[in-house]
């Protein structure tokens, strides 16, 4: 059986290790549903990531051009796996950009979403990241707008009717 690099992406870190150790390549190809094997690599977290780059996959900030993909980045997807997957991301030469996919978020609104739900300080991955691009000249910055969430309170009951 031969896979494909999207499949490879897709399998996880030791399917993408497989793949690299049978001479297989990683482009930047979207394929049919306007994903590259960064975006699935991304997407499946750190350990992938770094897998991925190990075996010579190069990150970029390309959007996914798909009314599946919706307008997602490599950097959206780590984003969205807390700050392990960034960290690893930017580690591998990711670049964190202020794209927007087609809901207008940023990977910088999925950083901000992981720690509403988890409190892991994705966001402070991502600021990290950003930082390290421009100290080394990277020419497209996030932009300087947090999205901060908002605390969780509780809401007051409502007035009972009289």
């Amino acid at each position: 059986m031969t896979i494909n690099q999207f499949e490879a992406a897709r399998g996880g870190a030791d399917t993408i290790r497989v793949f690299a150790a049978a001479g297989g390549n990683f482009t930047d190809e979207q394929n049919e549903y306007g994903m590259t094997a960064a975006m699935y690599a991304a997407k499946l977290g750190a350990d992938a990531i770094r897998a991925f780059a190990q075996a010579g996959g190069r990150f970029t900030d390309e959007r996914s051009y798909d009314r599946y993909a919706e307008g997602y980045t490599a950097a959206m997807f780590a984003a969205r796996n807390g700050p392990h997957a960034i960290k690893a991301f930017a580690d591998a030469g990711g670049k964190v950009t202020d794209q927007k996919n087609k809901y207008g978020h940023t990977a910088r609104y999925y950083a901000a979403a992981y720690d509403a739900d988890y409190n892991a300080g994705a966001l402070k991955a991502l600021e990290t990241a950003v930082a390290t691009q421009k100290k080394a000249g990277a020419p497209q910055q996030e932009s300087g707008v947090a999205i901060r969430p908002a605390p969780k309170t509780s809401a007051p009951p409502p007035p009972s009717p009289t």
